[in-house]
């Protein structure tokens, strides 16, 4: 469900942890993913009723997600940084304050 770059993860000091600490995530991000997914689906059904064109439809989906969380736009790598880039690596330990590395 979420985009990962594995180049990212290999070539990182902290491979396996980043991949572990986005494991962890993945029931929020389900659940983060199914929003949006309905909330798509909202604002199309309003748009069409409301005799929308489909760009301003369109316009208006990525209106909305753009205003989603970080976690969200990192796991859809929204701009240039995903959950595996080493610039969001703080944000991840953030999501993940229930994972603890046992192997350092």
């Amino acid at each position: 469900m979420a985009a990962i770059n594995l180049n990212e993860i290999m070539n990182a000091d902290n491979g396996f942890e980043i991949a572990e600490r986005i494991n962890r995530l993945q029931e929020p991000l389900k659940q983060a993913h199914q929003n949006v997914l309905n909330l798509e689906q909202d604002l199309i059904s309003q748009g069409r009723a409301k005799g929308k064109s489909d760009k301003e439809i369109l316009m208006s989906i990525v209106q909305m997600q753009d205003e989603q969380s970080d976690l969200f736009k990192m796991s859809m790598n929204w701009g240039t940084k995903g959950l595996t880039s080493p610039d969001n690596y703080a944000k991840l330990v953030e999501y993940t304050p229930n994972y603890v590395n046992y192997y350092t």
